[in-house]
Order: C-alpha cells, then sequence, then structure tokens
C-alpha cells in the first residue's frame, strides 16, 4: 500500500480580502470609540461607519462568522497600543486616570504595609498572668527594702535595680537567667539610668523597678519617649552586682 503526502493549496480571494479589511476598520473603530478620539454621536453620523454596516448586511452568515473573528483578532492588537487612538484630550485624560488609579494602588499598598509592619507593636502585650504577677510582687518588695546599697550616698535607679535582680533570682531561681540588668544612656534625651529587662512568653519585658506604681511597670509607661531602647547596653548585670557587693 503505497504512502501518500497530499498538499492542498487555497489562494486568497477577493472575498477573503474584503472581508479581513472590513475587520480592520471595525477594530480600528472600536478602539477610537474606547479610547475617546470618536464619541458615539460622531459613530452613529460617520460615513464609513454605514458603508460597513451595508456591506455587513449583505455578507454570508459563514463571511460574518469570520469577519467576528478577524474583528477580535485585529481588536487585540490594535488595543495593545491605546495612544495611536487617542486626541490629545483623550490621551492627557487617559493618562491621568491611569495615574490616578496606579496612585490609589500604590497608597492602599503602602498604608497596608505599615498597618503590617506596626500591628504586631501596637497590640497589647500578651504575659501570662503569672509572669506579670511575679514581675510586679518583685517590684513591690525591692522597693519595700530599698537601700543605699551601694553606699554612694545616693538611693537611686542603681538601688532598685540591683535589689529586683537580687529578689527575682531568690523568688525565682529557675528564671535567673531570663532576668538581666540593662543600662540605658541616650545623650538625645539626657537619660542616663538602670533598669531591668526580662525575657519571658517569647517577649522583652523592660521593667522599671522605680516606678510609680508596681503594676505599671514597663518603662513605656514610666518614661515615654524619652526611653529609647537603641540606646541599651547589655551584658552589665554581673558588673553591678559585684559593685553591690563591695
Amino acid at each position: 500500500m503505497n504512502n501518500e503526502i497530499r498538499f492542498v493549496t487555497r489562494e486568497e480571494t477577493f472575498n477573503d480580502l474584503a472581508v479581513r479589511e472590513l475587520a480592520k476598520g471595525k477594530a480600528a473603530c472600536i478602539c477610537r470609540l474606547q479610547f475617546k478620539r470618536c464619541d458615539e454621536r460622531e459613530c452613529r453620523n460617520c460615513p464609513a461607519a454605514l458603508k460597513f454596516n451595508n456591506c455587513v448586511n449583505q455578507m454570508s452568515d459563514y463571511d460574518r462568522l469570520r469577519l467576528d473573528s478577524y474583528i477580535a483578532e485585529f481588536y487585540t492588537q490594535y488595543s495593545s497600543t491605546p495612544d495611536q487612538w487617542m486626541s490629545y484630550k483623550g490621551y492627557i485624560t487617559y493618562y491621568l486616570k491611569f495615574t490616578l488609579m496606579m496612585f490609589v494602588v500604590v497608597s492602599f499598598l503602602f498604608a497596608f504595609l505599615v498597618f503590617c509592619i506596626k500591628a504586631p507593636c501596637d497590640s497589647p502585650r500578651t504575659l501570662s498572668p503569672t509572669i506579670r504577677d511575679n514581675i510586679i510582687t518583685t517590684v513591690m518588695e525591692a522597693q519595700k527594702s530599698v537601700y543605699d546599697h551601694n553606699k554612694d550616698g545616693l538611693v537611686n535607679c542603681i538601688d532598685y535595680t540591683c535589689l529586683f535582680k537580687e529578689t527575682w533570682d531568690k523568688k525565682f531561681p529557675e528564671m535567673q537567667t531570663n532576668c538581666v540588668i540593662v543600662r540605658n544612656v541616650n545623650p538625645l534625651s539626657g537619660m542616663n539610668h538602670l533598669f531591668i529587662r526580662i525575657y519571658a512568653d517569647g517577649l522583652i519585658n523592660d521593667v522599671e523597678p522605680w516606678a510609680s506604681a508596681p503594676w505599671r511597670f514597663e518603662m513605656e509607661s514610666n518614661w515615654g519617649n524619652k526611653y529609647n531602647p537603641d540606646f541599651n547596653f547589655y551584658g552589665e548585670t554581673r558588673r553591678w552586682l559585684s559593685d553591690m557587693a563591695r
């Protein structure tokens, strides 16, 4: 049995060319309307539009289907470069709308990003009641028994902080390493201060042993914006306790 390869060729007829050219014209008209070079009133009175409708009315159903397919094809191609279909006024209007839309989108994304970044910081602390009570009772005990522990003639943050640390270690020996002494020296706000940091419940808790009220022990509650943790010094716990022991 012989294998045969048959090539079928078909030359483009005048009818094919006419259908395609009509489709190009209609796709161009759609783009002019969409991008505001023409308006619907002008389109209704346009001689080219009347001629197009006359031609379509004389087409067979088969040619009309081909026409629709060609229109969709050329519209996709033409609409990808909207500038060529706009008047100067339409061009300016289009890009003003586009710029405004992009501004709204970028503003929304920026606001959303800021919210996502700030939300965890702005949410209330979730210290467990046990840890919170431990901090409060230690502040109360330290304040009740505070004295000039380092014998420098003053009773200040050094005495309160070191006494808090000693009291905490005795009361909660299993959490000694969670409690450290921190020094803050901020030349911008004039702060030169000693306080306690406690690591618990996955949180960093900066505690003011010299708090005006034991249940308001957070550094931020006592010092506000004057306290900036960027100026903290760490790793000095043993040094300060050694000074107190002398």
